[in-house]
């Protein structure tokens, strides 16, 4: 992964959310603009509370990135996200881009870009400052599949509660966010970098 010999002194202010879900499900990011795309995928995965199993891709500008070397299907087109710093990809007239994960789920992310602010030397990156509602666990079936995870663990009587309750591990709350764990899952990935 491509990375700056010098920190950046600008930082982005990301707002993330999941397309096609209601209530929305969001996080807003303060990320360093030296990192790559690779980079993001990263901390993208961790505030998602994703366990990165599926392919991704980045669109912007009419543009794709993701890993080629990860899908032997993958078009000529697609550029080596690794290879790239955002600040190398968001121009001053792009707001907003596309992060896609699980082509099966199809899961669609908007990013957009709020804010550029000055890096805080008494601050960590990347960090997550808010957000609301637990993204939708890995392999659920997508937008479809995930409201039906929630009418099912939601009501003891349907016939698939137990089933689905026991695959995610016993308890899936949709309207828990909990920044601070992010956070620290975020220092623990990310403490070697800056």
């Amino acid at each position: 992964m491509k990375r700056a010999e010098k920190a950046s002194e600008s930082v982005l202010v990301l707002r993330v959310a999941v397309e096609e879900i209601e209530p929305e499900i969001w996080r807003t990011i303060l990320v360093p603009d030296d990192y790559t795309l690779a980079y993001l995928h990263v901390v993208l995965q961790t505030v998602m509370d994703w366990l990165d199993y599926h392919l991704h891709e980045f669109e912007i500008d009419g543009r794709t990135y993701g890993r080629p070397d990860y899908d032997e299907d993958a078009p000529e087109s697609l550029l080596d996200e690794r290879t790239v710093t955002l600040k190398e990809v968001l121009t001053g007239r792009t707001k907003s881009f596309l992060y896609s994960y699980d082509f099966g789920d199809e899961w669609h992310v908007k990013l957009t870009v709020e804010d550029t602010v000055s890096r805080e030397p008494q601050e960590y990156y990347p960090h997550c400052v808010e957000g609301a509602r637990a993204a939708p666990p890995d392999d659920v079936g997508g937008v479809g599949g995930y409201e039906d995870f929630l009418e099912a663990i939601a009501d003891p009587a349907h016939e698939n509660h137990d089933e689905l309750l026991d695959w995610i591990g016993g308890e899936f709350d949709p309207e828990e966010f909990d920044p601070e764990y992010i956070n620290i899952e975020l220092r623990k990935i990310f403490r070697l970098l800056d």
